[in-house]
């Protein structure tokens, strides 16, 4: 789904090879090589991508990555520098209802067992991905809701 596609520049400085600069919002699973060669088609000419920048996945922003040299200069001064500049294990899926498990359900899950929650399924609807916290509240895994019981489907390493 395109969502919104914007003219960004149209270089015509070499006619017989013109370049089109264009933004587009879409869909995930969107083939945007595809979207460049279907331009060029209502063109009336070939075209094809010659470079693409992903700005944004999700909530994740290229205006807010950290540059390949501040993550150099967070290496090389040691410590928790680098830890500092990563996002919680978290990040990105705020959507998701959590679950806390206790210790030995975490175990369970670990193991690729289904769980029943002590405290419950967190009010999420048959078939929801959720995800898993400890009693620390530190994310542990992601499962999916399957009647009253829960179906690790990624769990973290201890």
């Amino acid at each position: 789904e395109i969502r919104r596609l914007d003219l960004v520049q149209w270089d015509a400085t070499d006619p017989l090879r013109p370049i089109l600069i264009v933004d587009v919002e879409c869909s995930a699973g969107t083939y945007v090589r595809a979207l460049a060669r279907d331009l060029g088609t209502a063109l009336g000419s070939g075209a094809y991508l010659g470079a693409l920048t992903r700005t944004r996945s999700g909530p994740f922003r290229l205006d807010d990555a950290v540059g390949l040299d501040v993550l150099r200069a967070a290496a090389a001064s040691g410590g928790g520098a680098i830890e500092s500049l990563l996002l919680p294990p978290d990040a990105g899926l705020e959507a998701l209802p959590t679950v806390t498990l206790t210790a030995a359900e975490v175990a369970d899950a670990t193991f690729g067992r289904y769980v029943r929650p002590v405290g419950g399924v967190g009010g999420a609807g048959e078939g929801a991905v959720v995800r898993l916290h400890d009693a620390a509240g530190r994310l542990v895994g992601i499962a999916r809701r399957e009647a009253r019981r829960l179906a690790p489907e990624k769990m973290a390493r201890g």
